[in-house]
């Protein structure tokens, strides 16, 4: 007997369907510690950044400013070419191996954001030199740093893509085999 299109679960019904309790706590502590980095983050802002002020200058406005631009930005950048490699390269792999991959982009992100989190605490903390040396230090030094990042990233995505093609082959499958009954 076919099943007409009213009768068929919709494709989120039966995702859904398909996710066991445990999953389902997963994604509701996933969702949870997001929500707490961001009350976190925007309190932090709020409460030490805004009231602060500087030589006269109201620098609550400024660094308040700095920070929904710098949130924003990392809106964009989570969307950058690498990430997204890296992020389906994982999840291929799993889809692969048979097993779930649907926390892939909220442990890269958190990994990720650990690395930049500690580096700006590293920066905050004293080690501002670096950066002071890179503007006094003249164009060489800023112009060999962004060739470097450059040159990082792009040898990254070529890695990623030489990976993805080795994978490709057998790509036609999604999710484990199951043998015909």
């Amino acid at each position: 007997m076919k099943q007409t299109a009213a009768a068929r679960p919709s494709r989120m019904e039966g995702f859904r369907r398909g996710l066991s309790g445990q999953e389902w706590a997963s994604i509701g502590g996933m969702a949870v510690f997001i929500l707490l980095l961001h009350v976190a983050g925007w309190g932090v802002l709020a409460g030490v950044t805004a009231p602060g002020s500087a030589h006269g200058i109201p620098a609550g406005a400024f660094g308040v400013g700095l920070g929904i631009a710098a949130y924003t930005l990392g809106l964009r950048h989570a969307f950058d070419a690498d990430h997204i490699a890296a992020i389906d390269n994982i999840t291929r792999k799993l889809c692969n191996d048979g097993r779930r991959r649907m926390s892939v982009g909220f442990w890269f992100s958190l990994g990720h954001s650990s690395i930049v989190f500690a580096m700006c605490a590293l920066l905050a903390a004293g080690i501002r030199n670096l950066a002071d040396t890179a503007t006094a230090g003249g164009m060489e030094l800023h112009s060999l740093m962004g060739l470097l990042g450059t040159t990082v990233s792009g040898i990254f995505l070529y890695i990623i893509g030489i990976v993805n093609l080795g994978v490709l082959p057998g790509d036609h499958q999604v999710g484990p085999t199951h043998a015909p009954r």
